[in-house]
């Protein structure tokens, strides 16, 4: 993936902080080229609950929130912060979409650059929840300032779950966007070395929700506002405003599930298209629906994302009934991936190392996924069928295929007493032969640059990165199964293997060792940030590795996640 180039740029961020419960400071981000002073405030104004007894009517719980002007509500916006202004790397933007439910906040974040129209696009993305410490401040209508535990999550880099336990920080609202202050071991938000990032307003930011319609009036006014489900555990909060729809659930624990879309209605229903925060790819549903006074009931089609399919039991309610989570109600203790994607290396999975086996050998293919379909075919016709990546063993081709056995054997007469029998099943060319001893296993590791390393001249240690095997296939085979927590080790016998790509890896430079490329990345991203990130976030994505025990014998390659 190639990056632009990064220049930093100055700025005096003159910090008046209200509202937080800290102290005053003056801080310098260098970063950009602009003051900006926060306004100043002296008093917190919880927002009061409802507190009328019995079922709201409509005309009670009309969006009250309207007159409340929260903090929550004021950082709603797109903001960007820009690389490279006056350079090559002019189209080189971080950026952000803050949106709000209930004045829980979140924020569609990620790498952007310009496309022809002149809008930020982004090509790497991912979800923030912005958790209060104190839901005063967050729903002040004075305060500025709001101390926040960020955690951070991606439906299309681990399927929907934390990244990690998540960071402190505080957030305050300026005249011209917002400053992100104090996010320890973070390169998006704010760099270690300044401690502040200020993001600036920008119109231009991609959309979070990009199939909204906009139209204010609704074709059936009586199902407009918000309703929710009656359920006590992690209710799911239905928005209808005009012709779209906003859909919420959250837990404290879990990740939010919020999306929205357009509505087309029909005569007591509706089709939906709608996308999650941070993920653009659309869901298309259908409801019908039944009204009745405050009760709503909605018959949900199969396609419903999420668990929110079926019939559904409605009641008409608030603003003030949404729960704002905080952050004592939060326990995300996951190190790397997301808590649950990845196991504990003790008693988990972990590669098998073997002194190889016999297997009655079928086919050899280049194409993974044509290979992982005959091997569930031979599975299917009663073989205990394993397919090897030819390269992790020493008698098979050092070339890339995928080779596919009706099992495996230890000894060559085993093998050999079913030969018949799998050429009989219509594999007459099927054969008997060892496959040698394990090289190493192939397997993914994902860093996000923000694991613990340690780095000396002559070895690299990554500690607990989350690693899934990759390359196999056998009965009952399950990639998240086979997926652990492992402390991985780079030396000079780590290699480059002879298919990498290694235009992408950043900071990459010709006849580089792993150990090289690794020590000048690391290095960059501790002294000089913005020359890290001009060349790709080099530590971190997904990279395609060979082990065997802790050490990385090759790479294969490196990918974003997004």
């Amino acid at each position: 993936m190639k990056r632009h180039s990064v220049i930093s740029i100055l700025l005096i961020l003159v910090l008046v902080l209200a509202g937080c419960g800290a102290d005053k400071k003056n801080k310098a981000d260098n970063e950009v080229s602009q003051e900006a002073a926060p306004k100043t405030t002296t008093e917190t104004d919880i927002m009061e609950g409802n507190k009328d007894e019995g079922k709201p009517s409509k005309e009670d719980v009309s969006d009250k929130s309207e007159n409340k002007n929260t903090l929550a509500k004021r950082m709603t916006g797109k903001y960007s912060y820009h690389y490279g202004q006056g350079s090559v790397s002019d189209d080189e933007y971080l950026m952000m979409d803050v949106i709000e439910f209930g004045n829980n906040l979140y924020a569609y974040c990620g790498n952007a650059v310009m496309d022809d129209s002149g809008d930020l696009e982004c090509y790497s993305f991912w979800t923030s929840e912005f958790i209060p410490y104190d839901s005063g401040e967050m729903l002040s209508e004075t305060g500025d300032c709001v101390k926040v535990k960020e955690l951070r999550f991606s439906i299309m880099s681990n399927a929907g779950m934390y990244w990690d336990s998540g960071r402190d920080g505080k957030i305050t609202l300026t005249d011209d966007g917002l400053l992100f202050e104090d996010f320890e071991d973070e390169e998006f938000l704010c760099p270690a070395q300044y401690g502040s990032r200020l993001f600036l307003k920008d119109d231009r930011v991609e959309d979070a929700f990009r199939y909204l319609k906009g139209d204010e009036v609704s074709q059936d006014e009586d199902l407009s506002g918000l309703w929710v489900t009656e359920t006590e555990d992690a209710p799911a909060y239905f928005d209808f405003r005009g012709s779209d729809l906003y859909i919420y659930q959250k837990s404290p624990d879990k990740e939010v599930m919020f999306l929205a879309g357009g509505c087309d209605f029909t005569v007591n229903g509706f089709k939906c298209q709608a996308n999650t925060v941070g993920y653009g790819m659309p869901y298309d549903f259908v409801a019908q629906y039944k009204l009745s006074g405050d009760e709503l009931t909605l018959e949900m089609d199969d396609d419903m994302v999420g668990s929110l399919d079926g019939k559904l039991k409605l009641r008409r309610c608030n603003e003030d009934d949404i729960h704002l989570i905080t952050a004592d109600e939060v326990n995300v203790t996951a190190q790397g991936p997301a808590s649950g994607y990845f196991q504990d290396g003790a008693g988990a999975f972990t590669p098998s190392f073997t002194d190889g086996f016999y297997g009655i050998w079928i086919s050899a293919q280049k194409d993974e996924e044509a290979a992982v379909k005959t091997a569930e075919k031979l599975f299917e016709v009663g073989f205990e069928s394993f397919m090897a990546y030819s390269p992790e063993w020493e008698n098979l081709n050092s070339d890339p295929y995928y080779c596919v056995s009706a099992g495996r054997y230890d000894s060559e007469a085993e093998a050999e007493a079913d030969l018949a029998k799998v050429q009989a099943a219509g594999y007459k060319d099927a054969y008997v032969k060892h496959s040698g001893k394990r090289k190493f296993t192939t397997v993914t590791y994902i860093c996000y640059g923000s694991n613990e390393m340690e780095v000396s001249s002559d070895k690299v240690i990554i500690k607990d990165i989350g690693i899934s095997e990759t390359k196999t296939w056998y009965p009952g085979f399950d990639e998240d199964q086979n997926s652990y927590l492992m402390t991985l080790t780079i030396d000079k016998d780590t290699v480059f293997d002879k298919t990498c790509d290694t235009q992408y890896f950043g900071n990459y430079k010709d006849g580089d060792t792993p150990l090289d490329w690794f020590k000048r990345s690391y290095d960059l991203m501790q002294d000089d940030p913005d020359e890290y990130s001009a060349h790709g976030m080099a530590l971190s994505g997904v990279f395609e590795v060979g082990i065997s025990g802790d050490h990385i014998d090759r790479y294969f390659g490196s990918y974003w996640w997004d």
